[in-house]
């Protein structure tokens, strides 16, 4: 693989996901033309074998190895610091390419210079269309909407259903608000002028404000369909412990941090949010629970401390 002039950089952020990974890259390897393509693991301390797997199978990947789980956002900007390309795609290791598409995307985004970021079609495994690979952002009412169950009463609704953009055409192009983390394809110089991922967060939403600083340096968000790509859904975080306690802690704490950031964080959106940690809690048997609450008080006074990283 040429990468002396890479035009793309594709940026992987792993933990413990060898099979899932390796897969993914065969499936790069198979469907994609990589001559001018750079591939980045930026690997959060695994300790399933995947930095082994990855020298002795995929030699050509550079792969940094961060020593522990930084998170997300923290993992992606290890790569995205020495990445070459002129554009990056930050890829989870459980996609699976089954068609060609990144030259089409990369030309897409080349005849078009507003465009900072965009996403794909995602499919689901068994091949129906991912609604969270384009979302509305996900302010206080549009959440409510969601975990509300209103959203799958009114699924075509232009306000209630904003969340996945219900209604809207799945084979055409969309100005959104954000795309999933899991498929974004940026301008190198974009990200560049947006700071990366806020590391903040240590894992969900942080797509969301990426995109919204992208749109916030000037350019456009989009929703793409020129090629489809399989996600296979959570194969890392399944092998965490008390996966629902962690995905509660997780996608609570990213909420309060992005409500503070947009000022959104109001008494009674805190407490709502709160309340319903709570009782999402009790459910789990969240042995943590204290410790959260002190610490979603925290971010609400607008100090952000270092995130849990097992439950």
């Amino acid at each position: 693989m040429d990468t002396q002039n890479p035009i793309l950089s594709v940026v992987i952020v792993n933990w413990n996901g060898r099979e899932p990974l390796r897969l993914c890259l065969q499936s790069l390897h198979r469907h994609e033309n990589t001559a001018h393509m750079e591939i980045i693991v930026s690997d959060n301390g695994s300790t399933d074998g995947s930095v082994a797997m990855l020298k002795e199978k995929f030699p050509a990947v550079r792969v940094i190895e961060n020593g522990e789980n930084l998170g997300f956002g923290a993992g992606n900007n290890r790569a995205i610091a020495v990445a070459r390309g002129e554009y990056v795609l930050m890829l989870n290791p459980d996609m699976e390419f089954t068609e060609p598409g990144l030259e089409k995307l990369i030309a897409f985004m080349a005849a078009r210079p507003t465009a900072g970021l965009i996403g794909c079609y995602i499919e689901n495994p068994d091949g129906s269309f991912m609604r969270q690979c384009r979302r509305g952002y996900p302010d206080p009412i549009t959440a409510f909407y969601k975990v509300s169950g209103l959203i799958r009463l009114f699924p075509r609704h232009p306000h209630i259903a904003k969340y996945f953009y219900g209604g809207q055409p799945t084979d055409a192009v969309l100005p959104v608000d954000a795309v999933s983390g899991s498929f974004m394809l940026a301008r190198r110089e974009a990200l560049k002028k947006s700071g990366n991922f806020c590391e903040e967060y240590f894992m969900y939403v942080e797509d969301v404000d990426l995109c919204q600083k992208i749109r916030a340096a000037g350019y456009e968000v989009l929703y793409a369909p020129l090629m489809r790509i399989r996600h296979h859904g959570g194969r890392c975080v399944a092998k965490m412990p008390r996966r629902s306690a962690f995905y509660h802690y997780h996608m609570t704490r990213s909420h309060l941090i992005l409500y503070r950031k947009d000022g959104s964080l109001s008494p009674l959106v805190y407490w709502t949010i709160v309340l319903r940690y709570i009782l999402a809690s009790l459910i789990t048997g969240n042995r943590h629970l204290n410790a959260h609450l002190r610490e979603f008080f925290a971010i609400r006074g607008g100090k952000v401390t270092e995130a849990m990283r097992r439950l």
